[in-house]
């Protein structure tokens, strides 16, 4: 999982233009998203990073972000186009499925931004043959690990084994301050910074802590993630596959200790890039976001993981300079709105990518002043397989519709599943899922979302 501090919106006119130079006060200001990996929105975790819970305190967060695909690479990909996991067709973890010839990154360069990424790119990088991916002006790029990995520096590999140094969070942070201190002058940065952590590191499924912060104090006392669809009782209304599930072997609820000394590390890195930003004179004219590249379901309904329909929930932080109302936006988006946001941002669209379909996402960034709605009805969420290593049952594929406040029945969550079996959760109601609405009471609204989700699907 990952979590960035990423900008968004989606089709540039004149107004929306207008509207965010006089937020940010600059027409094209730096870029800088930090992408965690494996990340719900656990606002605790965030709390406990001293230095950006501090730098995002005057800023705006969602509360209602989803991803479409809960899965790695599907998420990153989507990050990059704009575009559902059925469309731009990196529908797994082979990340050779994905074109990287027209991205946010080749728009981005092309509008005159200096672009670079340090970090966690694609699943399965030592499988692509191009480690320098266009649209990159400098890369410092890994398949993601903490320690035992290698690392291509603008294509040139560098082997990282299991000493302290080789912590992989220390050496990203390490590549974007070098990369920071290479930018040219009067040219726009974007900058995706994209950790490990806090995604699993170790057989019992959770985070691997750099030595320093392995019995930090400022994580004490932080507790679990549990609540009522931890280790849920009653499956009979969830897939065959998921009824199979162990209870998890935590019972009072997902630990976050580990997560939460991960991500300081991850604190270092964010204050480090802020103050050579600071340094250069570009925080100032700098928007930063932060977000994750899937969520997570640590327990929820007996899952350790993602890919399941429920594991769609992300973190979204916004800060930039200006015209910003601090607090918290109710507003349903999705990940493959940041696209074509941060394309407008740089005064440029994302267009037609090369699958000749435009983005899927919309144009998110009036949010970001902590003002406004969208009319937006409903959400689009998949999966085209669920995988296990062999350990227990493969699950099936997946699709749903999140319908928002927005829309005339209300707030549900309609999922198809491939074998079949579909899911009804009232959003209002039931906030953690726990009891399908079936029945002759329900069968109208189950039709009208069937139709809806294969509309918003679409080919």
């Amino acid at each position: 999982m990952v979590l960035v501090l990423v900008l968004v919106a989606s089709s540039l006119s004149v107004s929306t233009a207008t509207s965010l130079v006089t937020l940010v006060g600059v027409s094209r200001p730096n870029i800088v998203v930090l992408m965690l990996d494996d990340m719900p929105p656990e606002p605790r975790l965030i709390e406990r990073m001293p230095f950006t819970s501090a730098f995002l305190a005057d800023g705006v967060s969602f509360s209602n972000y989803y991803g479409n695909d809960p899965l790695c690479c599907p998420g990153r990909a989507a990050f990059l186009s704009g575009q559902y996991s059925h469309h731009h067709g990196q529908i797994d973890n082979d990340g050779t499925r994905f074109d990287p010839t027209i991205t946010l990154a080749t728009r981005l360069q092309d509008a005159g931004y200096w672009t670079a990424m340090a970090g966690k790119y694609l699943n399965g990088l030592s499988e692509i043959p191009d480690k320098t991916p266009p649209g990159w002006d400098r890369l410092a790029v890994t398949a993601g690990r903490y320690y035992d990995y290698q690392l291509w520096r603008d294509g040139a590999v560098e082997d990282h084994g299991s000493a302290p140094e080789d912590y992989s969070t220390d050496v990203i942070s390490d590549a974007a301050a070098r990369i920071l201190r290479d930018a040219p002058a009067g040219k726009p940065i974007y900058l995706q910074i994209t950790p490990f952590a806090p995604h699993s590191g170790s057989p019992d499924a959770l985070p691997t802590v750099a030595p320093r912060h392995v019995t930090d104090p400022r994580c004490k006392g932080i507790g679990v993630r549990g609540g009522p669809a931890y280790n849920e009782s009653d499956m009979s209304d969830k897939p065959a596959f998921l009824q199979e599930q162990p209870l998890q072997p935590y019972p009072t609820g997902w630990p976050l200790i580990r997560a939460c000394r991960a991500l300081l590390s991850v604190d270092e890195m964010v204050a480090r890039v802020a103050g050579l930003l600071a340094e250069q004179g570009r925080l100032d004219e700098t928007l930063f976001l932060l977000t994750a590249d899937n969520g997570m379901a640590w327990g929820d309904h007996r899952w350790q993981t993602k890919q399941i329909a429920y594991a769609t929930p992300l973190p979204l932080y916004v800060r930039w300079p200006g015209d910003q109302r601090a607090g918290t936006m109710t507003t349903y988006v999705t990940n493959v709105d940041l696209a074509p946001s941060l394309a407008a941002v740089a005064g440029t669209s994302m267009g037609v990518l090369a699958n000749g379909r435009p983005p899927d996402g919309l144009d998110i960034s009036r949010l970001f002043s902590g003002r406004g709605s969208l009319g937006r009805t409903a959400l689009l969420e998949e999966r085209s397989a669920i995988g296990q290593g062999g350990q227990l049952p493969d699950g099936p594929g997946w699709r749903a519709i999140r319908t928002t406040d927005k829309h005339a029945l209300g707030r549900w969550h309609y999922i198809e599943w491939a074998d079949g079996s579909t899911e009804l959760y009232d959003a209002q109601r039931d906030p953690y899922e726990l009891r399908s609405r079936n029945g002759a009471a329900f069968e109208q609204i189950r039709a009208t979302l069937a139709a809806e989700l294969e509309a918003l699907y679409g080919d």
